[in-house]
């Protein structure tokens, strides 16, 4: 439904959870607020909708809404909203990134003053590109997925345990495995590769 054919009424907004709660510095991931957000009992609202109603922030920069609920066509309703949080930089120590306190703030442009800054909402913590390549027939998977939900690499937080399970096919093999674009050794011609990101 439209914001416009609604009752709207003010009540007081509050999130209980922020899910993830540790987030990639540099990279933009999805994120589900839940809580509770002043609409109507049963309203949902698409991201277009939902970004006229209410304004979403992280460290002062704006996360945008998206479709996420619900058949991916819910991105707010009463008790949910769905996000693409902004690419974030870590705060630098003696030139190294360290883990950074990230704050939200939720705002219902609707009624002026109806927002909510919860100062400590989440993590933002260094991450790291795993790339997997492999000739020929032959498969690699990592586990766990990436942050973007790929299990052929991507994005991950600095120090996750990760494992490629390769399975060779005639000819195939495993020719790399780039974290950080540094080449990790790929001896394996099926089976399995564990490290550190």
């Amino acid at each position: 439904s439209s914001p416009g054919l609604f009752a709207a009424f003010a009540s007081e907004i509050a999130v209980t959870t922020v899910d993830p709660d540790v987030l990639p510095g540099n990279a933009m991931v999805d994120l589900m607020l839940t809580g509770s957000f002043p609409l109507g009992a049963g309203v949902t609202l698409d991201a277009t909708e939902a970004a006229e109603v209410f304004s979403v922030t992280l460290n002062g920069q704006a996360a945008t809404f998206r479709n996420g609920g619900s058949g991916d066509t819910v991105a707010a309703n009463s008790t949910t909203l769905y996000l693409t949080t902004p690419s974030l930089a870590l705060d630098m120590v003696e030139g190294e990134p360290v883990d950074t306190v990230v704050s939200l703030t939720v705002t219902d442009l609707r009624f002026t003053g109806n927002s909510l800054t919860v100062p400590e909402a989440a993590t933002l913590k260094d991450s790291v590109t795993v790339t997997v390549e492999v000739s020929g027939n032959g498969t690699a998977t990592v586990a766990p997925a990436s942050l973007e939900g790929n299990t052929n690499g991507g994005t991950y937080l600095k120090d996750t345990s990760l494992t490629v399970t390769f399975t060779a096919d005639s000819g195939s093999e495993l020719l790399t495995v780039l974290l950080d674009e540094t080449s990790i050794p790929t001896a394996v011609s099926s089976g399995m590769l564990s490290f550190t990101a």
